[in-house]
């Protein structure tokens, strides 16, 4: 189990503000132009509309707001206003997200149980849950060649025309995918 302060991931949006990851929640501070010994960050919790303060992954969006895939939905940061995402994620934990390939529009949400895709308010789901990723997905990237889906020991590709393509991890280094 990580430290309260562990930090997990670090983003920037185009507005120049700086988004903190950590195993205690979600902090956000202005950075551009800012003295550093001086920066102050504010921490957004459920008393600002969040689903839940357990925050596993973040990914910005085409009109400069922020995802977040919560242990209990999905949240849209937009300025300093936290809306929740689609009803049909509501309760569900969002452990990954990633963007769509060359498109921010597009936002790729991995559960425990399901990978989908999030474009213009419609959700889609991308494949069969026996297609996935054994071990679940820990991280997603999304090419020309389509949306790669990683987990323990395995990977999986979904082709734009709805193909999938399985790899064991045997030809990669070392005996798991972490």
């Amino acid at each position: 189990m990580a430290a309260a302060g562990a930090v997990r991931s670090l983003l920037e949006t185009d507005d120049g503000r700086l988004w903190v990851l950590t195993a205690g929640g979600l902090a956000v501070a202005t950075v551009a132009n800012a003295d550093p010994v001086r920066i102050s960050f504010h921490t957004f919790s459920q008393a600002d509309g969040m689903s839940s303060a357990t925050v596993l992954s973040m990914a910005k969006d085409a009109s400069g707001g922020l995802w977040l895939g919560t242990s209990n939905g999905l949240d849209h940061i937009v300025g300093d206003r936290v809306e929740r995402g689609p009803a049909a994620l509501a309760g569900i934990s969002i452990n990954l997200l990633a963007n769509g390939a060359n498109d921010r529009r597009a936002l790729l949400i991995a559960t425990p149980d399901s990978l989908m895709q999030l474009e213009e308010e419609t959700l889609t789901s991308l494949t069969r849950r026996d297609l996935l990723p054994t071990g679940g997905i820990r991280s997603l990237l999304a090419t020309s060649s389509g949306i790669w889906a990683v987990g323990r020991d395995s990977a999986t590709l979904i082709r734009p025309d709805g193909t999938v393509t399985f790899a064991a991890g045997r030809n990669l280094p070392g005996t798991q995918i972490t």
